[in-house]
């Protein structure tokens, strides 16, 4: 018999990761890790849910197994959530090609590394999922005209 938990060990069964030393069909943890081209230590900590696994590992295991990552995701004790698509403000229109790219990157930052299903945090976003977005730059009193950078990075000052 085996201690590789199930729903795991019969998946790499069925995959044909199996330890060819048993008569009898035997998981084997090693096989799947080559095959995914990740660590036997890898595949321990996620089936036994002992590390937070990256969801690249959980691509290439669900690759690997012929299985849907989502389900994989679950298994390993990780919640993939498939969101609705964003929708921006209604007002986003007016913004220009330059503050387009800088909500752009801002979106891209807040949720780097969320590919995974990672919960939003409490006042990451309203209910619609929209950013709010302050006015562009443009203050006379501290000269500051150029629009949409951080005010390190501005180089229009007036003295």
């Amino acid at each position: 018999m085996t201690d590789i938990p199930e729903p795991w060990a019969t998946a790499l069964v069925e995959a044909g990761f199996t330890d060819g030393r048993f008569t009898e069909p035997r998981p084997s943890l090693r096989k799947l890790a080559e095959h995914a081209g990740v660590g036997t230590s890898t595949i321990s900590n996620m089936i036994y849910s002992k590390r937070r696994t990256e969801q690249d590992t959980i691509d290439r295991v669900a690759e690997a197994l012929r299985a849907d990552p989502i389900l994989i995701a679950q298994w390993a004790g990780r919640e993939r959530s498939e969101r609705e698509p964003y929708r921006p403000h209604p007002d986003a229109n007016l913004l220009d090609e330059q503050e387009r790219r800088a909500i752009n990157e801002v979106i891209g930052l807040l949720t780097k590394g969320r590919s995974d299903g990672q919960k939003m945090r409490a006042g990451d976003g309203e209910a619609t999922g929209a950013i709010p977005v302050p006015s562009p730059v443009d203050d006379e009193a501290t000269g500051f005209v150029e629009r949409g950078k951080p005010a390190h990075q501005r180089r229009n000052r007036r003295d």
